[in-house]
């Protein structure tokens, strides 16, 4: 007779995750998820190879997590209002979850059928807002604006004194004028 599974992925899933929300993702271990979970850490290695296969799982949830907040924001109807509370959503979610949001870009790139429903979001909005021959390269530039902005105000890079909000909105602001129609 088989053995009573004593936990589930996703409640491996769950542990990995809150650990690596409070101490990042190069500080986890398969002995800590092994002790949240409450279970011995060989027994891990029946769901997972290793420890990279975990964090694999670990960044999907993260990234669907993502893209259905960004979906929920983008509900107003307008395309340029749709960006904007999209980059709000999205820099808000990494001064919330900075190690998260931070495991989405690291390790192998997930793959894109991973990113699709996210992209084709921005895009959507992109080709209404702007010049739709333009799309994908405003797009690409909203995001990269707001992944790096994100990235920086995570880090405590912005030092100069002067409201950081009020920076990001008037970059935001400044990069929605210069892709719109």
């Amino acid at each position: 007779m088989p053995a009573v599974a004593r936990t589930s992925a996703a409640k491996i899933i769950a542990a990995a995750r809150r650990l690596v929300e409070r101490h990042g993702a190069e500080r986890l271990s398969m002995q800590d998820v092994a002790q949240v979970v409450g279970i011995q850490a060989p027994s891990l290695y029946k769901r997972y190879a290793d420890r990279a296969a975990l964090l694999r799982d670990v960044r999907l949830s993260v990234s669907a997590q993502v893209q259905r907040t960004l979906a929920r924001a983008a509900t107003t109807g307008n395309a340029s209002d749709d960006l904007r509370a999209i980059a709000r959503a999205q820099h808000s979610y990494a001064l919330r979850a900075p190690h998260l949001y931070a495991l989405l870009f690291t390790g192998v790139p997930l793959a894109v059928a991973d990113h699709e429903s996210t992209a084709a979001l921005v895009l959507d909005r992109m080709a209404v807002h702007g010049e739709p021959r333009n799309a994908l390269a405003a797009a690409r530039l909203l995001v990269s604006f707001v992944h790096g902005f994100s990235t920086m105000e995570c880090a405590g890079a912005f030092h100069l004194g002067g409201s950081v909000e009020a920076s990001f909105d008037s970059g935001l602001d400044l990069l929605l004028a210069s892709t719109k129609r």
